[in-house]
């Protein structure tokens, strides 16, 4: 069985839970980022998600070759609703342990589509990566469309994903959403985040 370390985020049939919070800033020291989160997203408990994380991981052993082992620690975890989603975290990331970042995440990829169809066969999921300068900064960035079948022209679920190596650390950020106003807002508000 393959050995991945694995950052997650929420899957499908994972909902996420929370407490109100204004529309405001917030600041993490470690990357030195400052990004505006929407009123519409709520705090989620940091012990809840990595419940949640356990349960996802689960999922993709029981449908793919690997042992999950979450070494992801949450910076900023928040929701819109249970399918709308926002996400920051951080993990160890060595090159020649983990290989080059972009490998990475289309094996990554490749295991979520694997764990979504397992589930759902049927499923049509689209993905296209690119890399995107934020505050000057490149980031790997990675859509992942998922409809429930080839006539569908409304997705069920987009996941937006961010990724960059600071140091040594694998910071991610991934924008989980159905509501298409929603998750768009929070997409201009990571992309116009800073990292200074």
């Amino acid at each position: 069985m393959a050995k991945i370390y694995v950052y997650i985020l929420t899957l499908i049939f994972i909902s996420c839970s929370g407490q109100l919070v204004k529309d405001t800033v917030y600041y993490n020291k470690e990357f030195n980022w400052t990004i505006k989160l929407p009123k519409e997203y709520t705090k989620m408990n940091n012990s809840e998600w990595n419940s949640k994380v356990e349960d996802g991981g689960n999922e993709m052993e029981k449908h793919n070759d690997i042992i999950f082992e979450n070494q992801s620690k949450p910076i900023f975890i928040f929701k819109a609703n249970d399918q709308n989603c926002f996400e920051s975290t951080e993990m160890p990331y060595d090159i020649v342990i983990n290989g080059n970042l972009k490998d990475y995440l289309n094996e990554y990829n490749n295991i979520l589509i694997n764990t979504y169809k397992s589930a759902k066969p049927d499923l049509i999921i689209d993905t296209v990566c690119t890399t995107l300068k934020i505050n000057e900064l490149d980031f790997d960035k990675c859509e992942m469309t998922i409809r429930l079948d080839e006539n569908s022209t409304k997705f069920l679920i987009k996941v937006m994903s961010y990724n960059r190596i600071f140091s040594g650390k694998l910071f991610s950020v991934n924008i989980i959403f159905n509501d298409e106003k929603i998750g768009y807002k929070m997409i201009q508000e990571m992309e116009k985040s800073k990292f200074k």
